[in-house]
């Protein structure tokens, strides 16, 4: 279940999300603290319908842009304010991205930091052509990002059933409430309000046979479903105890300490740097593990698959707990931290099962990949008043940019002639709290244009491929330390054809738009053979038009959205040379027999 050296137990995430044969995405909900935007786009080429085409599709504008059309108004993902990685380059597709990310800005101070939007989540609800509902739910521990740390996850579906009424949901469903209180988006409003109001109908099977019980925490929102409110933290005394967390509070891990009760220690697995603020008594009744510097370093050498090594690190949350009975599994997002049990918001699944069928003896022989101290274990034994406490001067910065991204916000575009002109304007903004700190922004489509952070800034002379709604933060000082993250600011006047422009400047020729066609009726043949049949000065455009005419001959019998979608690119292509001869007088034909509102 958790040895990271076994091939099935490891899963991707793209997998994860992909909808289930004859289905197809309907509507998902994401949250994650950290996001990064080329992973939110390879997730949404696994929630597309271009997924199952076999082609190298990341990499490919033209498959990037169907999918981001296609998935832009079905995904709504949540995610802690200023917490947006800044992108190494900058893609003009990225505009896509905008009516799909909502930021989650928290107000509460916990001491001298910020409580923080922190759960890693799921929930998809997928359609078939027989208006079939099915639901998927995902707990991880890892965010919308590239990195390649160790992490968990939980899946699990469920079938609508009209006649249902389960409470198990509640938790769920206040989690959902309390996130359309961030959304900017009515019809996406409206969607989720309906999944709130259908998750009394679904019963979520396990389908397991280790686990027989299951429930839902939510930290930071609503008591009555704090993780608090646990066995893991109600029972005055554990028997057998492990957790996995990659941060640690002296305090959380002190109180669990001093619950365990019988002389067998309990296995304490975190990362070498959180070990510091621990001395000795305050974990006595653990033992503490730490990944091993060689795979700190690179997977490379415990991994034969593996040919490029890369720096990794324990990101997993889990906590169990054994009595003489039960072994009860919680997994999500939560740290065993002050802040994830006093402040944050935290997503977190239980999970119950006899201990005869999961221990943890067996998870912890798992982890170790069989022998504790073998030449295969990841694990090395830390002796914590080993540890130093070490200063990260990173945190200075992040508690800057946590203040600037939570002052509110506001953007105004003003057509001047040809371009246009930005106004950016950050409200109760206390220029002290920036005291010996460089801050800088700029609008993320135009990364050059950079600006002294003040209350009122202007950008002028920018064209339309450069108006967004995300722009970069800067923040470093005067030793060379530096941290940018890109922050969504709410904006007035943004022209309504931005995206025709965006269209424009991707599907330049015959060739793109041949491709871009092929790709959205689904033919895999016609995309995989593309460079057989370039279309150079009209030649081999007949061959391909005779092989689309049978692909959307069969979508026009099922498939309406996808002729919607054709008109729109028709009418966004401006320049002469794009549409092949014949096209169009092919396309209209279809449309005298087909109603788009049907």
């Amino acid at each position: 279940m958790l040895n990271p050296n076994n091939k099935k137990d490891r899963l991707y995430y793209g997998n994860i999300l992909e909808a289930p044969a004859n289905y197809q995405l309907d509507f998902a909900i994401a949250t994650t603290y950290s996001l990064d935007f080329d992973a939110l786009i390879s997730t949404s080429i696994s929630l597309s319908s271009f997924d199952n085409l076999g082609s190298d599709l990341v990499s490919n504008p033209i498959s990037i842009l169907g999918s981001l059309r296609e998935t832009s108004d079905k995904i709504a993902i949540f995610c802690e304010n200023g917490q947006i990685k800044s992108p190494n380059n900058v893609n003009p597709l990225y505009m896509l991205l905008e009516n799909m990310v909502f930021q989650v800005k928290m107000s509460k101070k916990l001491k001298n930091r910020f409580a923080s939007f922190h759960p890693k989540f799921w929930l998809l609800r997928f359609i078939n052509d027989d208006k079939n509902v099915l639901y998927r739910i995902i707990v991880l521990s890892r965010n919308l990002t590239l990195d390649r740390n160790w992490d968990i996850s939980f899946t699990m579906e469920g079938y609508k059933e009209n006649e249902l009424n389960n409470s198990k949901n509640e938790p769920l469903k206040s989690f959902i409430d309390y996130l359309t209180g961030f959304l900017q988006d009515d019809v996406k409003k409206e969607k989720m309000f309906n999944i709130i109001n259908e998750l009394d109908r679904i019963d979520f099977k396990l389908n397991s046979n280790i686990f027989d019980e299951y429930e839902f925490f939510i930290n930071g929102i609503n008591n009555e479903y704090s993780i608090i409110n646990s066995n893991l933290f109600q029972d005055n005394s554990i028997d057998e105890l492990m957790i996995m967390s990659p941060f640690l509070s002296k305090t959380v891990i002190k109180g669990f300490n001093n619950r365990k009760t019988n002389n067998s220690k309990a296995l304490l697995f975190t990362r070498i740097n959180s070990i510091g603020p621990l001395k000795e008594d305050d974990c006595n009744n653990f033992e503490v593990y730490a990944l091993r510097d060689e795979v700190f370093n690179g997977e490379a050498s415990f991994s034969e698959e593996v040919s490029d090594i890369n720096k990794q690190d324990l990101h997993a949350k889990i906590y169990v707990v054994e009595n003489e009975k039960f072994t009860e599994i919680y997994l999500g997002s939560f740290n065993a931290s002050d802040n994830a049990l006093y402040g944050n918001v935290e997503f977190m699944i239980k999970l119950k099962a006899k201990k005869s069928k999961l221990s943890i003896e067996k998870l912890s022989n798992d982890l170790f990949n069989g022998e504790k101290g073998g030449m295969k274990d990841p694990f090395q034994l830390i002796t914590v008043d080993d540890v130093v406490d070490e200063i990260n001067e990173g945190d200075k910065l992040e508690s800057v940019m946590k203040y600037v991204s939570r002052l509110d916000s506001e953007a105004n575009i003003l057509i001047n002639d040809d371009s246009y002109n930005v106004s950016v304007e950050f409200f109760d903004l206390d220029e002290m709290e920036l005291n010996g700190f460089n801050v800088n922004i700029n609008p993320l489509l135009l990364p050059n244009k950079s600006a002294n952070f003040s209350k009122k800034i202007t950008f002028n002379n920018l064209n339309k491929l450069n108006l967004s709604v995300f722009y970069i933060i800067s923040v470093s000082d005067d030793l060379g330390n530096k941290l940018e993250k890109v922050v969504k600011i709410p904006t007035k006047g943004m022209p309504k054809n931005r995206h025709e422009d965006v269209i424009a400047d991707i599907i330049t020729d015959e060739n793109s738009f041949m491709e871009y066609v092929a790709l959205l009726l689904g033919d895999d043949y016609i995309f995989s053979l593309k460079n057989d049949y370039r279309v150079v000065n009209g030649k081999g455009s007949s061959i391909i038009l005779q092989d689309l005419y049978e692909k959307m001959l069969k979508a026009s019998c099922y498939s309406h959205d996808k002729f919607k979608e054709i008109k729109s690119i028709i009418d966004s292509i401006t320049s002469d040379n794009v549409i092949p001869d014949g096209f169009e007088e092919m396309y209209n034909t279809f449309l005298e027999v087909i109603d788009f509102d049907e």
